[in-house]
């Protein structure tokens, strides 16, 4: 029997929307996994779970979009739920398969309850429970109130005491909240947001992932230690913005290096409980709303700045975070089948394991885990614990695991920057890690190789045209050159300047642009045993200006020493004998300065 209806918060007919028209199952799936690490009365298990299915409204509810244009969920007053235990599971290997395999079942939104619950026996002190739920009935602070009350129900029940829970508070009354809020001006808001964009940010894919099978949606983790956190605490501090303002720049910086794009859009998850109706965090149900936020990157804009700019924007999002994002698609002009965003952050004060250890000290000798799967390519779950920890979901179609860990680095490298100087400018911080840097600025340069000391480089080239005279040596703008050919050209080169009388040790000067006319060149000369002068097209045309710049100036010189001296204007020929004369010796003069010079870097 249906005991109450009511409509949906816009994150809901967004998950809703994913479910009907999805291809991929398991999306908008969670699966909170515990490690027992003490015996488990399974049948007192299962009885404290359906006590707390009882309690809270959202477990017993299910979606109705067919009937109506406008969709509904359906709170019903009892659904059967059951505890399904598995013995002897062969190791964690096989749990991970289970998960996997569960997630992809995926759920019938139209039928409660939207959860499931799996038992693994492990051996007599190690058992673990699988809790797989729908998103759109919950959200983490909700999976808190649950595993709390669970845990309350089943010690009660080993103590032998009765247990009567009492109703748990409903989430209909912040749907109607939401449904009174004013969102007369998103339109306008949104449309400003998005203003000079053309669609959402691109991310690069990994060439190996496309041409490899469907791996389903993958996950790879990043721990920061206690001390590298603190230090991200403090810079926030010092630029008067929260933690998790720090981490969203951060994955805005990484995104637009990646993309090399100067703006950038992602999606953030906000909680609603704060702000919305009286005794919210006590409610179970989903208090999200999924925003997208831009950031501009400029190379030279201080990391505080954007810093600042960011924590701006995220209050400035308030007003109008419930804007439904089929709303916000619309006055983003990107088109009606275009994504807002490709990537999403999700921010959490604490993990689940931190959460459940501060309420009860049992759960210190428990693991905790949170396995989820959304509709986009990559999500970062953050946790701020005193050592963060970073979740990277990322869709194995579009990515490898090693792309995944790379990223992560980056995201280590990028926090390690802004925690050593937030007033750096951005295009000051570097994503290479120390590994990366190594590989480049060492491994890739280490071009070094032995070769016989006792020979010239035409003796080896000589020696590795007999050897491959037909494999290609050479390429130009428009031609190729086989080791053959190359050396066919460098000797009749060389013949041809013995013809024109160069001997050995007679410098011969080289001017000719990068091409393949110069390495032949370069080959001929040690084939004559001389030595050359290279020059640039730029230097021989500085020369030739300078020549005739000193011509007309010498001539002007002739004429006015002329008249000076002899107290008469001289004729054109005789201001040329003049002129002659003058040049005459000055280019000895040079020559002679030449010789000398070239001399001494001979004899060095």
């Amino acid at each position: 029997m249906i005991a109450d209806e009511y409509g949906l918060c816009s994150l809901q007919e967004g998950m809703l929307f994913n479910h009907v028209s999805g291809e991929r199952s398991g999306v908008d799936v969670q699966q909170i996994v515990v490690g027992y690490k003490e015996p488990v009365a399974a049948a007192l298990l299962d009885q404290a779970w359906r006590l707390a299915v009882a309690r809270h409204p959202a477990l017993r509810t299910s979606f109705e979009w067919k009937r109506s244009s406008d969709p509904v969920q359906q709170v019903h007053d009892q659904v059967e739920i059951n505890l399904v235990v598995r013995e002897k599971c062969v190791d964690k290997a096989g749990l991970e398969s289970f998960l996997r395999i569960d997630r992809a079942r995926g759920f019938d939104l139209s039928t409660a309850p939207l959860m499931r619950l799996t038992l693994f026996e492990f051996g007599p002190k190690e058992y673990w429970l699988v809790w797989t739920i729908h998103h759109i009935v919950v959200d983490g602070r909700a999976f808190i109130q649950v595993l709390n009350d669970v845990e309350t129900y089943y010690q009660k029940l080993r103590a032998g005491e009765a247990v009567e829970p009492e109703p748990g508070p409903a989430f209909q009354p912040y749907i109607a909240w939401t449904r009174g809020l004013d969102l007369s001006g998103a339109d306008e808001f949104w449309a400003r947001q998005f203003a000079g964009l053309a669609g959402p940010t691109p991310l690069l894919e990994d060439p190996e992932a496309l041409a490899g099978a469907d791996r389903g949606f993958e996950r790879v983790e990043l721990r920061l230690s206690e001390l590298a956190t603190q230090a991200l605490r403090a810079a926030a501090k010092s630029c008067d913005v929260t933690l998790n303002t720090l981490v969203m720049a951060a994955w805005g910086i990484v995104l637009g290096r990646y993309g090399g794009e100067q703006e950038v859009v992602f999606g953030a998850a906000k909680t609603a409980r704060s702000g919305s109706i009286a005794g919210a965090d006590a409610v179970v149900g989903l208090f999200l709303h999924a925003v997208p936020v831009r950031m501009s990157l400029a190379p030279e804009a201080p990391v505080a700045t954007v810093l600042e700019d960011l924590r701006s924007q995220w209050i400035s999002l308030r007003r109008y975070e419930a804007t439904p994002l089929g709303r916000i698609r619309e006055a983003s002009g990107f088109g009606q089948h275009s994504a807002l965003f490709n990537s999403l952050v999700v921010f959490e004060k604490q993990s689940l394991q931190t959460a459940m250890t501060t309420l009860d000290e049992r759960w210190k000798g428990r693991e905790v885990e949170v396995h989820g799967q959304t509709q986009l390519p990559l999500t970062l779950s953050v946790y701020g614990d005193a050592g963060m920890q970073l979740l990277l979901g990322f869709d194995g179609r579009r990515f490898t695991q090693e792309t995944a860990e790379r990223l992560l680095g980056h995201m280590r490298q990028v926090f390690k920057s802004i925690a050593t100087n937030p007033q750096q400018k951005l295009s000051e911080i570097s994503l290479l890690t120390d590994a990366e840097q190594q590989q480049i600025l060492v491994e890739w340069t280490n071009t070094r190789a032995e070769f016989p000391r006792d020979k010239c480089i035409h003796q080896l080239f000589e020696e590795q045209v007999a050897r491959t005279p037909e494999a290609v040596a050479l390429v130009g703008e428009n031609e190729s050159l086989s080791y053959a050919e190359l050396n066919r050209r460098s000797n009749q080169l060389a013949h041809r300047l013995r013809e024109l009388g160069v001997r050995p040790e007679v410098a011969v000067g080289l001017c000719v642009e990068r091409s393949t006319a110069m390495i032949v060149a370069l080959l001929a000369y040690p084939l004559l045993r001389t030595s050359r002068l290279t020059l640039d097209s730029e230097t021989v045309m500085m020369m030739r200006s300078r020549a005739f710049f000193f011509i007309v100036v010498l001539l002007a010189v002739v004429r006015i020493a002329a008249h000076s001296y002899l107290d008469q204007v001289i004729s054109v020929q005789q201001t040329a004998g003049l002129f002659f004369v003058l040049a005459f010796g000055m280019i000895l003069r040079w020559r002679m300065s030449m010789f000398l010079e070239y001399r001494r870097l001979t004899a060095s």
